[in-house]
């Protein structure tokens, strides 16, 4: 659950669009790199730029959060849900998370984003 997502759009924070559209820049960036084409590459990518998400994206908590369910909801179609090649990067993502140096907090997040959206 996205949990302080939510506590900062009770909150008012007019921020938070722009935290989200910071992590889409921050994803477009990612998957323009090389060595996202495969899991450990991915899961580097990952580790080095979990800081700047929480740098970017309203602090360490609120960043970590975004980071994970930004990287899942980019892929994902409401529609259709993980579709062709999409499908395989949520899959690719949700391994590199895990196999990254991330923090326990961001591999957390990660598990249950996977799990919400359908990928365990």
């Amino acid at each position: 659950m996205a949990i302080y997502t939510v506590l900062n759009l009770l909150n008012g924070d007019q921020e938070l669009v722009t935290y989200y559209q910071n992590a889409k820049q921050l994803w477009d960036e990612i998957w323009r790199d090389y060595h996202s084409l495969n899991v450990d590459g991915l899961a580097e990518l990952l580790h080095q730029k979990q800081l700047t998400f929480e740098y970017r994206c309203g602090g360490k908590h609120l960043g970590q959060e975004i980071m994970v369910w930004t990287g899942f909801g980019l892929l994902y179609d409401a529609r259709v849900g993980f579709e062709g090649e999409n499908r395989e990067k949520a899959l690719m993502l949700k391994e590199a998370f895990q196999k990254s140096s991330c923090s326990l907090g961001v591999k957390h997040k990660a598990r249950e984003a996977a799990k919400a959206f359908y990928l365990e």
